[in-house]
């Protein structure tokens, strides 16, 4: 990007300081972990690589690029096919290699950092992925160590909780029984992110994105997430053109039952949302994130009994996930939007549309659209049930 082009998002006005030759690759090194944060990790990548070509003897910019290309709780390595988790492996194991050449004019919490990360990324080959989950272990205790020397720097709180949750994604708690699930750093992580959360009061400063974002996915299938209510008021416009970032405080807004808060947060998202799809284009992993802010929006409207703002987000996704997009080579990515494209019959069946329900064909491609097409029948048996036929 041109130097006299503008860049098009407010992102917020966290920064973090850090070691580097150039003042201006710091600007970009603050977009990068913003987008972290945020969940956006290619865009985060993108902006780290800017603040490289800037500073190349910038340590902490190369551990950003190395950071940004590697898993997250959203995206682990199991999510991976072979090929995809070879490529990352490449890429964050050239960088972080890079950062750690770079370590002697680097801060000591910034090679503490580096460090850790660099026992994410022991080799520039894959075995497996289940071989590398062993290597997201490696990094949160190294994690554990950098918050051990430096417990009340907020980055680090927020890092470190995440390394910890990246081990066990989207299995934190027992549902059923209302306690953490064996062999996941639950307990930990709360603890460190109720210290972040101290501290931020304690300082009287602004909320830090991540220790924010991170506490809200550790309490949401928690048995209290109303703990975390608090938390997802101060999330909601902490980075305005941050589209996950924006549509967080759903997450909680939804359990808890306020469900006009999830859907104005929703709102919001999916305006930022477009914002980025014109920008960057859909072919790309936020696309995930773009369609889990339009199914929250549709999810919260069905609670709240309202049709309108339901369907709309309903056919919003069908818009969004063209055939090309729904056939990329990116397993999980596919399924995981094919799954998004079929949630229309939900609406329908939620709000009794049974003729509606009958009156399309079943998609024409019923290995593509292999989720939607189960979906059809499911909601066609109902709809006839209901209308005694």
């Amino acid at each position: 990007m041109s130097e006299s082009v503008t860049y098009p998002f407010k992102l917020g006005e966290y920064s973090r300081p850090i070691t580097l030759s150039r003042t201006k690759a710091q600007t970009w090194f603050d977009r990068g972990l913003a987008w972290v944060y945020g969940f956006n990790h290619e865009e985060a990548a993108i902006c780290f690589g800017r603040a490289v070509e800037l500073d190349p003897t910038c340590a902490m910019a190369h551990w950003g690029i190395a950071l940004a290309n590697g898993p997250f709780y959203n995206l682990p390595w199991s999510f991976l096919s072979q090929t995809e988790a070879e490529t990352m492996v490449l890429n964050c194991y050239s960088s972080v290699q890079q950062a750690l050449k770079l370590l002697d004019n680097a801060a000591p919490v910034e090679k503490a950092l580096i460090q850790a990360l660099s026992q994410r990324y022991p080799s520039s080959q894959v075995v497996n992925t289940e071989e590398c989950s062993k290597w997201d272990d490696a990094y949160a205790d190294a994690m554990r160590a950098v918050h051990a020397d430096f417990p009340e720097d907020l980055d680090v709180i927020a890092l470190f909780a995440e390394a910890m949750m990246t081990r066990t994604p989207w299995k934190l708690w027992d549902i059923d029984r209302g306690e953490p699930l064996t062999g996941a750093d639950t307990i930990e992580a709360l603890t460190v992110l109720d210290c972040g959360l101290d501290l931020v009061l304690k300082r009287g400063c602004a909320p830090h994105p991540g220790v924010v974002h991170m506490y809200i996915h550790a309490q949401e299938m928690s048995p209290t997430p109303e703990r975390a209510l608090k938390a997802a008021d101060q999330l909601f416009d902490l980075c305005p053109d941050v589209g996950h970032l924006q549509h967080m405080p759903a997450h909680i807004y939804v359990i808890c039952g306020q469900y006009e808060d999830a859907i104005s947060v929703s709102r919001e998202a999916i305006r930022v949302d477009k914002q980025y799809v014109e920008y960057a284009g859909p072919y790309n992993f936020y696309t995930t994130n773009v369609c889990h802010d339009l199914h929250m929006m549709m999810y919260a409207s069905m609670f709240a009994g309202q049709f309108e703002p339901a369907m709309q987000a309903a056919q919003a996704l069908r818009k969004t996930l063209s055939s090309d997009l729904l056939s990329v080579e990116r397993p999980h990515m596919a399924a995981t939007l094919e799954g998004y494209y079929s949630t229309i019959m939900h609406v329908l069946v939620r709000f009794g549309k049974w003729q509606k329900i009958l009156e399309p064909p079943l998609p024409d491609d019923p290995v593509l659209y292999c989720v939607s097409t189960a979906m059809c029948h499911y909601a066609r048996s109902v709809a006839h049930s209901a209308l005694g036929q």
